[in-house]
């Protein structure tokens, strides 16, 4: 058997004196006129116990608190004929409340919400004296001789309140809470503690010691700032002090009750009544600000891993409002952008945009506005506070209020001035031919095909094939470098003659193309002649002190908006043949 089980009994039996002496204890000092008592607080004894335990392990302790019921009733209550039917209907009583609760709140805190206090006062103060009611009325008149619904009526009063005022801090008590929270506290809040229910005692000695003010009202201060200091534990002792206090002088024929005019249980039945507004009173603001002292934790700890985050984080973290105005830039501010936080604080966000990319950064932050819950990102160059434009990437959310309506946004902004450089040089060297540093044959494609699309139905421009004459023999005689040092010598030179509106590509071997946009066929011709007039003095070391000279051929082709590539480049094709075949170092116009 383990240790738990072993202590079960113990601690059932302990359970059981407690119920003992609470159910007693309200029989001798709240029970009116052979009914039934006025208050009843042995319930929540057994209720606060059920509702720890799990059901498995009820049984020792509802057989202790049956026999505890039966004693209580049959020496200070209705007698023994009367002792086992109540001992049934009190023990079922907080088992039909602990069931109910476990149904409704799933085993989950019963005090820490409105909510949950909510569903404690109908299950354990209303569902369960209102059922058990039925059955104890009829016993207690039976056995007392007073009213049916005098005594259904005291009896759910009694057990209700009972209940609702002594369960929490039964509940408290047994999970340890106000001994967690005396290890806790500091020996300044202990002393607090201590100084307010001694404060509470002598407020309620005051006010229920005397029978010629009305000054119910006054407890309430102390309560109050009980609840407020020390939360659910101030608030179950100052209402535990306001009911045994309370309860025992008015029963007593003392304290602003005793004003009334009536009998002792009406004289009761109002007490109950200040009390069950007062336990409905200050039990909703406890468990409330229990919850929102949870939330300023949950707020504290977000916090703190916030502001951890944002000093370790690389990317550099602003906010800002409607207006694009910075009201927050985390620490890496300065390691990304060079700037310190102070000095982007209350700056507009497009101060740190290239005029170039601010439209960019502004549809992401209108999208990220409109489209709540969505991030969205752009990519733009801002001006750095030490090493000039940089490339950065903007991860942007929208932040909303309490209403839900946007009020701002939060960005991730990151440099990716090294990622653009890598993909700069792999885009170069996708579109670049790498021996001579010309465009190569896929981009003189996507370049030709672009300008016709951009055409009109007029010629919009010419291109030009140009082939290197008898190349085959420079490679031959003089081998492959010197070949290759050709290409790039007249590579070179196709760059200096042809202006920077126009593309000059290497299509292949020996081959070369140039698209002229908005050049005519003179104007193209022109610059074709000119380049190979500087081919033909040029002159290219090959090694061993001999000086290689070659010649270039070239076709010319017009198009306009309906051209097409392919036939395009097939009649410069034929136009550069057809001047090779003329005896080379020639230029033709395709017809």
């Amino acid at each position: 058997m383990s240790l738990a089980f072993r202590a079960l009994p113990v601690r059932a039996l302990l359970i059981g004196l407690a119920y003992f002496v609470a159910a007693s204890a309200t029989i001798l000092l709240t029970r009116f006129d052979g009914g039934v008592a006025h208050l009843w607080v042995a319930t929540s004894v057994l209720l606060a116990e059920l509702v720890i335990l799990p059901r498995a392990r009820w049984a020792p302790t509802l057989v202790i608190c049956s026999i505890a019921s039966f004693c209580a009733t049959t020496l200070f209550g209705f007698g023994f004929a009367a002792a086992i039917p109540l001992a049934a209907i009190n023990i079922g009583e907080a088992m039909i409340g602990a069931a109910l609760l476990d149904r409704l709140m799933r085993g989950n805190d019963y005090l820490e919400s409105i909510a949950s206090v909510s569903f404690f006062a109908l299950a354990g103060g209303a569902a369960g004296p209102i059922l058990s009611g039925f059955a104890g009325a009829a016993v207690a008149t039976w056995t007392g001789g007073t009213g049916y619904w005098q005594n259904w009526t005291g009896w759910v009063i009694g057990h209700g309140l009972g209940t609702l005022t002594f369960a929490p801090i039964a509940i408290m008590l047994l999970r340890g809470e106000i001994e967690q929270w005396r290890q806790s506290a500091t020996v300044r809040m202990k002393v607090e503690a201590a100084a307010l229910m001694l404060a509470m005692i002598a407020t309620c000695w005051l006010v229920f010691a005397q029978s010629s003010l009305p000054l119910l009202f006054v407890p309430v201060l102390p309560l109050m700032v009980a609840t407020f200091r020390f939360g659910r534990p101030g608030a179950a002792g100052a209402l535990v002090i306001l009911t045994m206090l309370g309860g025992i002088l008015s029963a007593r024929g003392y304290g602003p009750v005793d004003m009334i005019q009536g009998s002792a249980a009406e004289r009761s039945a109002f007490f109950q009544l200040y009390l069950a507004v007062t336990v409905l009173t200050v039990l909703p603001i406890a468990a409330e600000l229990r919850h929102r002292k949870m939330l300023y934790q949950r707020l504290q700890e977000s916090e703190a891993r916030h502001k951890l985050v944002t000093e370790s984080a690389t990317d550099m973290l602003v906010t800002f409002d409607l207006d694009g105005v910075i009201v927050y830039a985390s620490p890496s501010t300065r390691e990304v952008a060079g700037y310190t936080p102070e000095y982007v604080l209350g700056r507009p966000g497009r101060d740190f945009v290239d005029p170039r990319d601010l439209d960019i950064v502004i549809a992401a932050q209108h999208e990220a506005l409109s489209k709540l819950g969505t991030t969205f990102s752009a990519v733009y160059r801002g001006p750095t506070a030490k090493i000039g434009t940089r490339w950065f990437e903007a991860r942007a959310r929208g932040i909303v209020d309490e209403r839900g309506r946007p009020s701002g946004l939060v960005c991730a902004i990151r440099d990716i001035s090294e990622s653009k450089m890598v993909e700069a040089r792999l885009s170069h060297a996708a579109s670049t031919d790498a021996l001579t540093g010309l465009a190569n044959r896929r981009t003189f494609d996507a370049r030709l095909d672009q300008e016709i699309a951009a055409a009109g139905d007029i010629a919009s421009g010419c291109i030009a094939i140009l082939d290197m004459d008898h190349f085959k023999l420079v490679n031959d005689r003089h081998g492959h470098q010197a070949g290759d040092a050709v290409l790039r010598a007249f590579a070179e030179a196709a760059r200096q003659v042809m202006p920077d509106t126009h593309l000059v590509a290497r299509l292949g071997g020996e081959e070369f193309g140039v698209v002229m946009p908005g050049a005519s066929t003179e104007r193209a011709a022109e610059l074709c002649n000119r380049l190979r007039r500087r081919t033909a003095r040029m002159r290219v070391d090959g090694g061993g002190g001999v000086d290689i000279a070659v010649t270039v051929s070239a076709g010319i082709a017009e198009f306009t908006g309906r051209s097409n590539r392919i036939d395009l480049v097939r009649a410069a094709d034929h136009a550069l043949y057809t001047a090779k075949a003329a005896g080379r170092d020639r230029l033709r116009i395709a017809a």
